[in-house]
Order: structure tokens, then C-alpha cells, then sequence
């Protein structure tokens, strides 16, 4: 891990460096234009003193930090003797959006060199203690372009549909190729994961941060959708225990957790997402360089090495052209085929795409929703048998009988 401290020499600093848990590179940048050159560079913890900002606005050097590392742990020391109280409102404020950690003004400085050590190590808090949780349902693919995000976000959207009283978050984690923003036309780009990486890096993710990082998809309002960033260089910023965090605080809010963890496993939104999910959901299409070639390197190279054994995984043909093809595909992988969905011929599923508007809900294929609505039958069907509500059950199971 890198660090930058924009601290003055004192016994602050020296409070920090003197912990011997501290197994990270520090830089040290003691006045602002060391600070501004360094943060050329990306860091994953930043602690900034506003001492060294006396006569510059909050929002120019705090700004920096979250353009320069978005992903970065920060923590803001405030210092009543540089900015005046309504300055202190403004750095405040800021952090609040950033997700920004704040240690208080008017502390000695072996107080101020405490509080920081203890934030820097502080464990991840997860939520766990409810009983009552959510699943998570992890889809992704043998191979780029083989319909994971198709899968994914269509599933979700008729379980929503279809069942207004659960909860359904559609998590976009494919870090280096999102595109459930562009399936389902969402325009608003303010909210993302990107924005509540700070507080999956420090453990501090509630259910309140995530929805408020969600979009509500139209009249759907127990859809909720994290989408993907545009920043695919800071992939290789989240970690596993990120990811962790996320999932976990996704079944302590949602009753279903549908998650398009993209294709390649060389990171940890891929593979961490499929490796914590609760249920596996692998799609394919009938292409050798697809279930065979593709498939074969990444399992040999990766997912073996991850725990993860075929029998794990349900396996999803997408795109098939003729009844029977999944079976044989299923029975080369060892895995157990979930469902075989056919191709929207006459170009549709890639108009459907362009204009935001997934297939299930155009509606251009009754055999495609067919299907959609097996994986439906699938996820609800298996979380609705761990309620412990038997009203709640018997209701929800009255409504798969008559919808199906």
C-alpha cells in the first residue's frame, strides 16, 4: 500500500510512524506544493492536515485528492487556527460526500497522531449480525461478449417485475467493461460504485450508502442499480475485502443481490464477486473458442485455484440457436444446466441494447422471456424457501404458481 501524508513535522507525525503495524510505503509531503506534485501520482491512503492549506480554498486541494485517488482511504485532520468555522463547515461537508474520514480540531498532537493510527487500522465492519439476509447471485462468462450483462440485467428486471414486494439490487462489478449503465439507458452518472469505494475500502458501507449510490430503474422502484465506472484503469484499486464488504452489506439490503461480475478473473471485482456468491451462474455460448478454449485456460489458471470446482456452477447457454446444444455443452463442463436461451434473431437483442431498453421488457421474444423467467422461477424460488415467514411464503409461492 501507498501513502502520502500532508503533514507538518511533529509529534503528530511521529505518533503515526512509530506504530509498528504501519506495513506501508509512505511519502511525505510537508507544505502544499510537495503535496500538489505527489499527487500526481495515485495513492491508496491519503491523511491530510489543512495546516498546510492556509490560503487555499478547501474545495481546490480536496478535490484533487478525489480526482487524483478516487479510491484512496482519506482522513482530513481539521485545524481550527487555519480555517474559520465556516471553512471547517465546507471541508466537513466535503468529506461527507467523499467519504472522507474527519478528526476533529483543538487535539494535541500525540492525540491527533492516535486517532489517525487507530482509523488506519481500524477491522472492516461487516454486517452480518442480521438474520434475515439476502442471496447473492453471481453471473458472469466464459468468455467476453458471451451475454453476461444480458443475462444479469434482464433476470433482475423480471424479478422486480414480478415481484414488487422484494427488494432487488442489480450490482454492476465487471470493473473493466461495464455495461448494465448503457443496457438500461441510465443517464444519471453521479452515482456509481466508484462514488462509495472509500467506504467499502474502511469498512464503513451501509445499507443507506449503498441504495443512496443505487439508480431506481423507472416505475420499478424496488430495482435498484449500482452501476459500473468509466474509470477502468482503478480496477486493480478494489480489493477482495472490498468486495466482501460490498456483498455482504448487499444481502443485509436487498432480497436478492444479482451481480455481473464480467468475464476475465484478473481482479478482484470478478473474482471475489463469484467466489462470496451464493449461487454461481456461468453463461456460454455454443463457440469453441467460448466453453472450451476460453473456459478451459481461465479455470486451469484461476478459478481451480479459487475453490471453485464445476459442480459449483450453474451453467447458462446464451444465444442458442437449436433445442438440445446446452446439454451437451453442460455435460463437457461437468456443470448443471440451468437454462438454455435462445438467440433474438432479426438483430433485436442488439437494437434492444442500443436504445436502453433490455429484451425482456420489449418484449421482441416470448421464447426469450420464457426463459428469463426460468431463471426467475430459479433465484426468487430459492430465496422464497428460506423465508421464515410462512404467510409471506405461502403468498409469494401463489404468485410464482400463477405468474408461471
Amino acid at each position: 500500500m501507498n501513502a502520502l501524508f500532508a503533514l507538518k513535522q511533529d509529534a503528530s507525525l511521529e505518533k503515526i510512524l512509530e506504530n509498528k503495524k504501519l506495513e506501508i510505503n509512505i511519502e511525505i509531503a510537508q507544505d502544499k506544493y510537495v503535496f500538489m506534485n505527489k499527487m500526481k501520482s495515485q495513492f491508496d491512503i491519503v491523511v491530510a492536515n489543512c495546516n498546510l492549506f492556509g490560503d487555499v480554498y478547501p474545495w481546490e486541494w480536496m478535490l484533487t485528492i478525489k480526482e487524483k485517488s478516487p479510491a484512496a482511504k482519506v482522513i482530513i485532520l481539521l485545524d481550527h487556527e487555519v480555517y474559520d468555522a465556516s471553512l471547517q463547515e465546507v471541508v466537513t461537508r466535503l468529506s461527507n460526500d467523499f467519504g472522507y474520514l474527519i478528526v476533529p480540531s483543538g487535539q494535541s498532537p500525540e492525540e491527533i497522531g492516535t486517532a489517525v493510527s487507530n482509523e488506519l487500522f481500524k477491522p472492516y465492519v461487516r454486517n452480518t449480525t442480521s438474520t434475515d439476509l439476502g442471496e447473492v447471485i453471481s453471473v458472469w462468462s466464459t468468455s467476453n461478449k458471451d451475454g453476461a450483462s444480458t443475462i444479469a440485467g434482464n433476470t433482475a428486471l423480471a424479478i422486480a417485475q414480478k415481484f414488487p414486494e422484494l427488494r432487488v439490487g442489480l450490482i454492476d462489478l465487471n470493473l473493466k467493461n461495464p455495461e448494465i449503465r448503457t443496457n438500461f439507458n441510465l443517464t444519471d452518472r453521479g452515482r456509481n460504485n466508484l462514488k462509495i469505494r472509500p467506504k467499502m475500502q474502511t469498512g464503513t458501507l451501509s445499507s443507506d450508502d449503498l441504495l443512496a449510490a443505487c439508480l431506481v430503474y423507472g416505475r420499478l422502484k424496488n430495482l435498484h442499480i449500482l452501476t459500473g465506472s468509466s474509470r477502468r484503469d482503478t480496477a486493480f484499486d478494489v480489493t477482495p475485502e472490498m468486495i466482501h464488504h460490498l456483498l455482504n452489506t448487499a444481502k443485509a439490503t436487498f432480497d436478492i443481490t444479482i451481480v455481473d461480475a464480467g468475464a476475465q478473473p484478473d481482479n478482484a471485482g470478478t473474482i471475489s464477486a463469484v467466489r462470496l456468491a451464493d449461487h454461481k451462474w456461468l453463461v456460454t455460448q455454443n463457440y469453441f473458442s467460448s466453453f472450451k478454449l476460453s473456459w478451459g485456460e481461465w479455470f486451469d489458471c484461476v478459478w481451480k485455484y479459487c475453490g471453485i470446482e464445476p459442480k459449483d456452477i450453474a451453467l447458462i447457454v446464451n444465444r442458442s440457436t437449436k433445442s438440445g446444444e446446452g446439454k451437451s455443452i453442460s455435460n463437457h463442463l461437468g456443470m448443471q444446466l440451468l437454462a438454455e436461451v435462445p438467440n433474438i434473431m432479426g438483430g433485436e437483442g442488439l437494437r434492444a441494447v442500443n436504445e436502453g431498453i433490455p429484451a425482456y421488457q420489449l418484449g421482441v421474444s416470448e421464447e426469450f422471456n420464457e426463459k428469463i423467467n426460468e431463471l426467475v422461477r430459479s433465484a426468487a424460488g430459492k430465496h422464497v424457501s428460506s423465508n421464515d415467514n410462512p404467510e409471506k411464503k405461502q403468498g409469494i409461492f401463489k404468485k410464482l404458481s400463477s405468474l408461471f
